[in-house]
């Protein structure tokens, strides 16, 4: 936190990650908790710090949040925390769009039953994407939105720069 006030930027998320499309990402610090902290301080150019950090981050891995994160997600954030949207529209894409052998192995069929049996706000969240999706439509990848603002808690017309 002291390096963003003092410097206007997060370090690195690199930390060790699991290369793969359907893996995870071990950060260096630990998100949600920062995010969690900022929310209640509703330090909103801080909190879109945080989420653009960690959405460039899954992209230049080729990551998603993994399950046990985005269960903490869940756990440790408020209804309306837009991290909370991030991780529910990740899930949606997951469910609907890899069917890959390796992405089952990392999102296996039985553990997202748990998931969404324990997080009855998620399966909630995850209900209302599914049941907004129109027809025939490919589900779109949360990481690769453009601009990233789609995350952001700012303003529709306040400056960003993240827009892309």
């Amino acid at each position: 936190m002291f390096e963003w006030v003092y410097t206007g930027s997060l370090p690195t998320l690199d930390g060790n990650p699991e290369r793969s499309v359907g893996g995870s990402h071990i950060s260096a610090w630990d998100t949600v908790a920062t995010y969690k902290l900022v929310n209640k301080l509703r330090c909103i150019p801080f909190m879109d710090a945080v989420m653009s950090k960690c959405i460039k981050n899954h992209r230049s891995h080729s990551t998603f949040p993994s399950m046990k994160a985005i269960g903490k997600i869940y756990d440790q954030l408020p209804q309306g925390a837009i991290y909370r949207k991030y991780a529910s529209m990740t899930l949606h894409y997951v469910i609907s769009e890899h069917r890959s052998n390796e992405v089952m192995k990392h999102w296996p069929t039985s553990e997202l039953h748990e998931l969404l049996l324990a997080k009855p706000d998620l399966a909630l969240d995850l209900l209302k994407l599914s049941r907004d999706q129109e027809p025939g439509q490919h589900v779109k990848n949360p990481k690769k939105l453009i601009p990233i603002c789609t995350f952001h808690v700012h303003g529709v017309d306040d400056p960003c720069k993240d827009r892309e």
